[in-house]
Order: C-alpha cells, then structure tokens, then sequence
C-alpha cells in the first residue's frame, strides 16, 4: 500500500515540477527584455537588415555613377564610331539595328564592340538613355567606303568608251611621233653583212575610229614618214637622199575582259630595203608589201581617267614579188607601253613601242629593228 502511495506520488510531482521550470527561464528571458516587448525587438532588427541593405544599393549605385563617368570621358576621346543609346535598349539590339553582322563568334561584331568596350559586361546589357558606346564601323559604311575607292580607282569599259549598248560613236584621230630603224642585211652566200640606220623618221597619221559596241571598235588610218640615211658601212649609197613611206591601216579591236584586250590590224604600204651592187655600193629603195599584226593588251593600271596599259604583237609580213626581189614570209614581234588620258569627248594616248622583224630573200635575211614613239589626240564626231 505505501509503495502504490509513493509511485502514485511521483507521477503527479514531475509535471508540477516540468511547469515550475518553464516558468523561470520565461522569467529570465522577460528580464532581458525589461523595455520592450518581443515584438518590437523583431522589428527594430528588421528595420536595421533594411537599411544596410539601402545602403549597399546607394553605394553600388555610387560607384556605377563614378565608373560610367570615368568610362564616358574615355570613349569621347576615342577615334571610334559613337553611339548614344536609349533607354531599355540591349548591345544585341543595336548591333542588329546597325547591320553589324555576323554578330557572334571570335570576328563577330559583339566581340569587337565588348574589345572597344571594356567596361561591359559579357552578358546582353541594357543601358539607360544617354550612355555613350563605342562601335566599330558597319558593314553598310564599309562597303560604302569601299565602293567610294574601287570608283574611284576603278573605271569600267562602258564608262572608259562612254558607250551605251545602244549607242554608236566615232571619233577621228590624227596622230604624230618620231621613230628611228635600223637595218641589217646578213648574206649566207659571202658570210658578209652590211648596216643601214635611219635618221629620226617624222611619221604624222589620220584616220577615223568606229565605236560600235562597248566591247568593240574598228579603225581606219593612213601614216605617211620621211626620213634620211644617216649611216651605212658602205661609201657610196644611191638612191634618194629622202625617203618617204606611205602606209595603210585596218583593224579592229575587241575587249574579252575588263582588262584585256586583242586587237587584229592590216597594213599595206611601203617597207624599206637596199641591195648591194657592188663592194662599195649599195641601193636603197622601198617595196610595197602586206603587213598582219595579231596584239594582245593588258590594263595594268587604272586611276580615274588615267589608264596605264602593256602590249605584245606578233608581225606576219606578206613576200616581195618582182624581177629583183623574191623574199619568204617575214615575221617578228612588238612590243609597247602606252598610257591614256580620258576626256569627255577626247581621248589622248602616248605609246612607246619596240619592233623586231626579219625577211628573208635567199641568200639574204634583212633584220629591221625599229623604236618609236608615238602621240594620238582622238576627238568625238558628232552624231
């Protein structure tokens, strides 16, 4: 009975004992707090979480502040294209506006405009109105620049010839020049030889010039030259002591490309020779023969309306046929600088050539070497 009386006992004592405790340590924290009150303490602390936190903002707000400004000073003094953005506008956006592609990748333009651009972030960036950026120029103002040059520099065939397909031009021409020759007469027969050089031949030339197509044009001429014989390796020379040549000329020239050119010509006139009568004696004299030139041009430089050009040619010469002359077909090679000069309704050439050939009347081969240079003004005929 008593044991039942003790457990009976110490059940009831330990709540009592459990609510006792609580009680005190709920006393002690209220002594903590002797002021105030749980509640006002949870908002004091959360007033003061708010205001580090502003604080935080107003000083990352602060030193963007300071940065932009430092960086803006820095971009106006850059040599780049400025742009001035808007509010809400992102570097995506206005690369795209700009035209500045491609936009991604190592060349791209947003890895271009980040290079001139330190101060942004890699990540699409919005800017506010009045932020001042740096980009590279756009392509569209590239190619502009670009096309501006090659126009510069560049002039086409139609705008060299100022022909439309559909239109049809012709010019007249007179041209003037001075050339010197030298001859070479190589006997098989006696292993001798003999030398004739010309003093400087004067040569004047008009003709008319047909345009008939942006890409084609044919040519007529007549060249007349005189010159004298300045020096031979005989001592007596008989036959004029001025020699006058009258020539004929034909032809056509086509452009395959915008810089290259052929040109086919015929002439037929008169060709100097001599033939020795003796030891101590030669005769001069001139013989009319066909002449064949097969010429392929370049343009090796264009500026505006300067034209530089570079030209070679092979020369087929038709045979002598009389009671004293027999000669085989001659040939040779030409070749030439010439520049132009395009005017609006003119035209001026200069030419420099060299001219190598042989013909052959068994035994004797003659060597003709010729250099000259030549003049041309071409002037527009009204239609």
């Amino acid at each position: 009975m008593i044991i039942k009386v003790n457990l009976y006992f110490k059940i009831l004592l330990y709540p009592i004992l459990l609510i006792f405790i609580s009680y005190t340590e709920l006393s002690k924290a209220e002594e903590l707090l002797p002021n105030h009150d749980f509640q006002d303490y949870l908002e004091k602390d959360e007033l003061k979480n708010k205001e580090i936190s502003e604080n935080k903002i107003k000083n990352k707000k602060k030193n963007r502040s300071e940065r932009d400004k430092k960086y803006k000073k820095e971009v106006m003094n850059k040599k780049c294209n400025k742009y001035t953005t808007s509010n809400g506008e992102n570097l995506i956006q206005i690369l795209r506006n700009k035209s500045m592609t491609p936009i991604y990748g190592i060349d791209g333009s947003l890895n271009k405009t980040l290079q001139l651009n330190p101060n942004l972030p890699i990540n699409n960036y919005t800017f506010k109105d009045g932020e001042i950026l740096c980009l590279m120029d756009s392509p569209s103002k590239s190619e502009e620049k670009n096309q501006t040059i090659k126009e510069s520099i560049k002039i086409s065939h139609d705008q060299k010839t100022n022909l439309n397909e559909s239109q049809n031009f012709q010019m007249v021409y007179v041209e003037g020049g001075i050339r010197y020759l030298r001859l070479i007469e190589n006997d098989s027969d006696t292993n001798t030889s003999a030398l004739l050089l010309s003093r400087a031949m004067i040569s004047a030339e008009g003709g008319l010039i047909q345009k008939w197509h942006p890409k084609f044009q044919s040519y007529f001429g007549i060249n007349y030259a005189v010159s004298q014989i300045m020096q031979s390796d005989t001592s007596i020379v008989i036959g004029d002591s001025i020699i006058r040549l009258t020539n004929f000329f034909v032809g056509g020239k086509y452009f395959f490309l915008p810089y290259v050119y052929g040109l086919i010509g015929f002439g037929y006139g008169d060709e100097l020779l001599f033939r020795a009568v003796n030891s101590q004696t030669i005769q001069v004299e001139k013989m009319s023969t066909a002449k064949l030139k097969f010429l392929g041009g370049l343009t090796m430089y264009e500026y505006r309306s300067f034209g530089f050009y570079g030209e070679l040619a092979f020369l087929l010469n038709t045979p002598y046929n009389n009671e004293i002359y027999y000669s085989q077909i001659g040939k040779g090679y030409e070749a030439a600088l010439a520049t132009t000069y395009q005017g609006t309704g003119w035209d001026f050439r200069a030419r420099i050539y060299y001219t190598r050939y042989e013909t052959t009347i068994p035994p004797v081969v003659f060597d003709y070497t010729e250099v000259g240079l030549l003049l041309r003004l071409a002037v527009d005929l009204e239609n």
